[in-house]
């Protein structure tokens, strides 16, 4: 559905085409997608602007970089490909971090000199207003004259002067080194035991279409611990699958069994969330007889804070509505033993990704991942990988280090 969207705006022939997080797409469909711009932004002489969080795609497509700093809300440009980019922008943010923490230390050694020349400062004074109620014309105070005062004060002014201009050009460096933090996602499980799923000799068609069998004499087993990698080209039934495996579909023949506390992220979730939901609150979303308080508390676990509690739903990006979605379904469901992810990680700014990979890597239970995505598969640890293809399911044990 989605390559039949991008294929329409292909075929408008525009002067500017803008693709916002392309998603969904298998091996075969994101080289259609890298060659079809290519020739739009060479033969049409459009301008391609493409919004992504893929990293991969970004180096195949790209020759210029606009970069979008959410935490210090600025925008910079950068004419080269996305290596290049990262790599140079990891090194600046790496230096003004070593800038700062640099300036840290010497305003933390001007703090200390400042007060002890204030200190000395302060008891000259004190001996001068004693001695000069004594002797007005005495010149010496202690061995210290009056013009040693004096210059003792310009120094310590002139410390004080320097220290607030290199705060000042500081600030622009502490901008540079600013990177939005990224709360890490947590979800306890408890780990089952046995067999959670069991599918034996299994087809399936839809109802409207019974003559084109989706599968045909499939089976497939899933264990406690299983952390299970679903691959296959865009159309061969994995999400088909998944709803057999969980039992939201019946099989047209064969037996399906199936005994698991499961929590299943469906690949329609984030759109589904958005027409349903999108004018509402996370506070209203979350429902459940919460309060207000109680309801920031939970969405506050999950790295929304502050105004993204109170704001629609609508204006949150993927990540965001991500944490929501599983803030939502771990009230209901706080310990499941199976996490069932379809295309979960589309979308996804790299943090959230990196943040989700580790997430089921170290999960208690079982985890059965559909996922396009090869930066996010890279993360994903898993003891088998399932080849899905229209002639039918391949599984094969993998080594999870």
């Amino acid at each position: 559905r989605y390559k039949c969207r991008l294929a329409g705006a292909f075929t408008a022939h525009p002067d500017i085409l803008i693709i916002d997080e392309p998603s969904f797409l298998d091996t075969a469909s994101t080289q259609w997608l890298i060659r079809k711009t290519a020739l739009a932004a060479t033969s049409v002489n459009a301008m391609v602007l493409v919004i992504s969080h893929k990293e991969a795609l970004l180096e195949e497509l790209c020759d210029r970089i606009l970069y979008i700093n959410s935490a210090n809300h600025s925008l910079s440009s950068h004419n080269c490909g996305y290596s290049t980019f990262r790599s140079v922008h990891t090194a600046d943010v790496s230096k003004a971090e070593r800038a700062c923490g640099e300036y840290e230390r010497k305003v933390q050694a001007s703090a200390k000199s400042l007060k002890s020349i204030q200190n000395q400062l302060n008891k000259r004074e004190k001996n001068l207003k004693k001695l000069s109620t004594r002797n007005a014309d005495l010149r010496f105070v202690k061995g210290k004259s009056k013009e040693a005062k004096q210059r003792a004060d310009r120094s310590a002014a002139a410390r004080f002067n320097k220290l607030k201009l290199q705060a000042s050009e500081m600030e622009k460096v502490k901008r540079q080194a600013q990177r939005e933090q990224v709360k890490a996602l947590k979800i306890s499980g408890v780990e089952a035991h046995g067999t959670l799923v069991q599918l034996e000799h299994v087809s399936f068609a839809y109802e409207e279409d019974k003559e084109n069998k989706i599968f045909e004499d499939l089976s497939a087993k899933l264990e406690a611990k299983d952390r299970v990698l679903l691959c296959g080209p865009n159309g061969c039934g994995k999400s088909t699958l998944l709803r057999l495996m969980l039992g939201e579909l019946e099989p047209t023949s064969g037996t399906a069994n199936h005994n698991v506390q499961a929590l299943y992220f469906p690949q329609t979730s984030l759109r589904d969330l958005t027409v349903v939901h999108g004018r509402q609150s996370p506070v209203a979303y979350l429902g459940n007889g919460l309060t207000e308080t109680k309801a920031r508390q939970h969405l506050g676990t999950f790295g929304l804070v502050g105004d993204m509690a109170l704001c629609p739903i609508l204006s949150l990006s993927a990540g965001q509505r991500v944490r929501l979605w599983l803030a939502k379904q771990l009230l209901t469901l706080p310990s499941p033993s199976l996490l069932v992810m379809d295309e979960i990680s589309e979308n996804l700014d790299v943090e959230t990704r990196q943040s989700l990979a580790d997430v089921l890597n170290g999960f208690a239970g079982a985890v059965i991942l559909a996922s396009h995505d090869e930066d996010f598969c890279s993360s994903f640890k898993p003891t088998q990988k399932w080849h899905l293809t229209p002639s039918g399911l391949q599984t094969k044990y993998t080594d999870p280090r």
